[in-house]
C-alpha cells in the first residue's frame, strides 16, 4: 500500500511491485502473492473490487492508487540546540568510480572508517553523523543547504574512491553549509597498504578549516599510522558491508568474513568486535544461544584484549552483557566506557539507553536514545528503541505514533512491527496488533517472538 500511495498515482508495474518487495531472481510464486496483498489492502479499506475507490487494476500492466490520504507523520530529528558547544559534520557516502559494482562494498567501509576515524579525534567538539544516516544520501540529488537543514549540521564532507589494482585514488572535499563555500578539497593517490593513513591528513584539514584546536593527544591519536594487513582489512569492510543489512542471510555472511579477517590477521581487534557484534545481532534471527553465545564471549574478550581502548569494543561488550548473560550493571558500566572513548558513537547511546529502559530508569532511558538519535537521526533501530522505550514508559500514545512514523521510513523494519503490536496490545487495539504481527513475521522471515505475541 506504502508503495502505492508514494508513487502518487502512478501506475506501478507487477514486476516493480516484485522487484521493490522482494528483489529479483526470486523463484517462489510471486503472482499469487501479488494477488493475495491487493485483495488484503482491498479488505482492509473497505472496497468494492469491482467499484475500486482506492486501487485501481490495470490488466496486464499492475495498479495505482486513487484515493487520497493525509500525509503520514515523519520522523524529525530531536531538536538542535543553536547554542550548542560542537560542531556538526556529516561525511556524505564516498562515490565509487571503479566502474565495477562489486566494488560498493570497498567504498561504503571507507565511508565508514572515515565517520569512525573522525568521529574520535576530538568528539567532545567535534560531532560526526553516524553511518545509517550518512547512507541514506547515497547517490542523492539534495542540495548540501537540504542535507544540513534536514541533519542539523554544520560542514559536509563529500568525496569519491577510484580502486585500481596497485593504486587508490581518493577526492574529498569539505563545504560550509551556511553558505556552501567549498572550504578545502584535496587529492589522495596512495598504495593499497597505506590507504587508512589517509585519515590523518583528512582530519587535520578539517580541524584547520574549522577552527578546532587539537590537543597534543589527539593529534598523536589522528597522526598514529594504521597498521592493518591490507587482506584482513578487506575481508573486515566486506564484512561491515554485509553486517548493516541486518537480515539472517546478510549476518551469516558477515560473520564469515569476519571470521576470515581474524584468520588474516590474528591481532585485528576491530574485526573480533565485528565478529561479536554480528553474533549478538543473529540472536534475533533465530540463531541457537548456545552456538552464538561461546563464539561471541570468546571475540570480545580477545578485542578489549588486543585494544582495550577501542569504543566499539567496550560497545560490543556491552550488547553481550545485556542479550546473553542479562548483566545489566555490566552492561551499563561498558556502553558508559565506550561513550567516555568516543561520545560520537552513536551505537553506545543506544544500548546504555536500552539497559535503562529495562531496568526501570525511563526518563534517563529517553534523553540518552535523543543522544543516539542526534547523532544517526535515521537509523532505523535507534528510531524503533525510541518507541519501545516510550512503551516502556506507559507513553502508548506516542510510542505508536513514533513508530509508525518510523515504518514510514521502512515499511519492512520487522523489529518496528513486533513492538508496535506491543503498544496496540496494550490499547486494546487488537486486531491492529495482530496485523502487526503478521507483518513482523512475514519481513522477519518467521521470527518465533512474532507467534509468542500473536
Amino acid at each position: 500500500l506504502i508503495l502505492l500511495v508514494r508513487e502518487n498515482g502512478k501506475l506501478v508495474s507487477r514486476d516493480e511491485i516484485i522487484d521493490r518487495l522482494w528483489g529479483k531472481g526470486l523463484y517462489f510464486d510471486t503472482d499469487n502473492s501479488i494477488n493475495t496483498a491487493i485483495r488484503k489492502i482491498r479488505r482492509a479499506l473497505g472496497e468494492n473490487p469491482e467499484k475500486p475507490q482506492y486501487i485501481e487494476t490495470v490488466q496486464g500492466k499492475g495498479y495505482r492508487f486513487k484515493g487520497r490520504i493525509p500525509a503520514a507523520p515523519k520522523i524529525t530529528p530531536p531538536p538542535i540546540d543553536t547554542e550548542r558547544p560542537r560542531i556538526m559534520l556529516v561525511v556524505l557516502p564516498f562515490e565509487n568510480l571503479s566502474g565495477d559494482p562489486g566494488q560498493e562494498y570497498f567504498s561504503d567501509g571507507l565511508t565508514e572508517e572515515t565517520i569512525t576515524r573522525l568521529g574520535k579525534m576530538s568528539p567532545n567538539r567535534l560531532g560526526v553523523i553516524a553511518r545509517t544516516s550518512s547512507m541514506a544520501y547515497k547517490r542523492t540529488d539534495k542540495t548540501v543547504a537540504r542535507i544540513g537543514e534536514e541533519l542539523g549540521v554544520d560542514y559536509v564532507l563529500e568525496g569519491s574512491v577510484r580502486r585500481e589494482p596497485n593504486r587508490i585514488r581518493v577526492t574529498a572535499q569539505l563545504i560550509r553549509v551556511q553558505d556552501q563555500i567549498h572550504l578545502w578539497a584535496e587529492s589522495f593517490d596512495r598504495p593499497p597498504q597505506s590507504i587508512l593513513d589517509i585519515h590523518g591528513e583528512l582530519g587535520a584539514a578539517i580541524a584547520a578549516q574549522v577552527k578546532l584546536k587539537l590537543t597534543p593527544e589527539e593529534q598523536q591519536q589522528l597522526l598514529s599510522p594504521q597498521r592493518k594487513k591490507q587482506e584482513a582489512y578487506d575481508y573486515y569492510l566486506h564484512g561491515r558491508y554485509h553486517w548493516a543489512r541486518l537480515t539472517p542471510v546478510e549476518l551469516f555472511k558477515a560473520a564469515e568474513y569476519f571470521r576470515k579477517a581474524t584468520q588474516c590477521d590474528p591481532e585485528y581487534a576491530l574485526a573480533y568486535s565485528g565478529l561479536a557484534d554480528t553474533l549478538a545481532a543473529a540472536i534475533t534471527s533465530e540463531v541457537p544461544s548456545k552456538e552464538a553465545f561461546p563464539e561471541a564471549k570468546a571475540a570480545i574478550a580477545t578485542a578489549l584484549e588486543l585494544d582495550p581502548d577501542s569504543a566499539e569494543a567496550h560497545n560490543t561488550d556491552a550488547s553481550i552483557k545485556f542479550w546473553f548473560d542479562w548483566d545489566f550493571d555490566g552492561a551499563e558500566a561498558a556502553a558508559r566506557k565506550a561513550i567516555s572513548l568516543n561520545s560520537n558513537y552513536s551505537l553506545a547511546h543506544l544500548y546504555l539507553a536500552h539497559v535503562l529502559s529495562n531496568v526501570g530508569r525511563h526518563e534517563e532511558a529517553l534523553a540518552t536514545i535523543q543522544q543516539a538519535r542526534v547523532l544517526d537521526p535515521f537509523s532505523l533501530i535507534s528510531n524503533t528503541m525510541y518507541g519501545q522505550f516510550l512503551y516502556h514508559a506507559g507513553q502508548l500514545e506516542e510510542s505508536i505514533q513514533q513508530l509508525r512514523a518510523t515504518l514510514d521510513m521502512e515499511w519492512r523494519f520487522w523489529i518496528a512491527h513486533i513492538c508496535l503490536a506491543k503498544s496496540y496490545e496494550q490499547q486494546g487495539m487488537y486486531s491492529d496488533a495482530l496485523a502487526a504481527c503478521e507483518a513482523a513475521g512475514e519481513f522477519s522471515g518467521g521470527n518465533s517472538e512474532t507467534l509468542s505475541l500473536a
